[in-house]
């Protein structure tokens, strides 16, 4: 079967899908100085797939801006689901993407917020969390 060509625009979507994946997967916050991938984060940023910081940009002497230094700082729930879509409709080009489990963590006092005998519902007045 022949292998399916892909615009400009796909590739560079399918770059910056595989640069999330790898940062879901990394230990945040994590640095980049890259400037291809500081390229894409700052698309990705943009998106709010990712929050980032980013080194202010500076002109190097044939007048272009660069910037040397990116630091991810989270993947956000828009950026999950987003690599999950993307998973699903292309799994064979992203079949090498790391999946990780969701860490789901409950706030403190929040099981003193729940009523008495009924996990997962709140008290008078309050709303339950269940997370």
């Amino acid at each position: 079967m022949p292998r399916k060509t892909f615009t400009e625009r796909e590739t560079r979507v399918l770059v910056s899908m595989k640069l999330l994946a790898s940062f879901w997967q990394r230990c945040l916050p994590a640095e980049s100085t890259s400037s291809d991938e500081i390229e894409h984060l700052l698309g990705l940023d943009a998106a709010g797939l990712v929050k980032a910081r980013f080194d202010p940009p500076t002109r190097k002497r044939t007048g272009e801006l660069s910037i040397a230094r990116a630091v991810v700082l989270e993947v956000t729930a828009e950026g999950l689901s987003a690599l999950v879509r993307a998973r699903r409709q292309q799994p064979s080009l992203l079949e090498d993407m790391p999946v990780r489990k969701a860490r789901r963590v409950r706030p403190s006092g929040a099981a003193t917020d729940e009523a008495p005998g009924q996990p997962g519902l709140a008290g008078p007045g309050k709303i339950s969390n269940p997370w």
